[in-house]
């Protein structure tokens, strides 16, 4: 059997048994959005959904002056300038963590760590 594929077999393996620790955490799949939404919570004060499906919305504020108010919670490995957003179930607020900014080449060879290295508090609040 090819030597490569062993090796990537274990690390698969090994990924998958800390994925299982960070869902006991988190209570949620252990995906970068999830995680992502678990450490806002707890920084944040954020009530997440019940469900993780919720259209357009992650959570409320618990306290302070955004009380109640909604929140879309993003976690992107790198910061590429663009929000994925849902035009008909809009937010009151996004709060957006990335990673290091992105370079425009290729992804061949390169990683997507889980880092914060920019968080971007966005009002989706419109004034006509």
């Amino acid at each position: 059997m090819n030597l490569a594929l062993v090796q990537l077999a274990d690390l698969l393996s090994e990924m998958n048994s800390i994925g299982e620790k960070i869902s006991e955490i988190t209570q949620r799949p252990a995906t970068i959005g999830h995680t992502g939404e678990y450490i806002a919570a707890e920084i944040f004060d954020i009530e997440l959904e019940e469900s993780a499906n919720a259209k357009g919305i992650d959570g409320h504020f618990r306290s302070g002056t955004l009380a109640g108010r909604t929140v879309n919670v993003k976690w992107y490995s790198k910061l590429e300038y663009m929000l994925d957003i849902n035009p008909g179930a809009l937010p009151d607020y996004f709060l957006v963590m990335t990673g290091p900014k992105g370079q425009a080449v290729s992804s061949r060879g390169g990683i997507r760590p889980w880092l914060i290295n920019y968080v971007f508090f966005c009002s989706m609040q419109l004034s006509l």
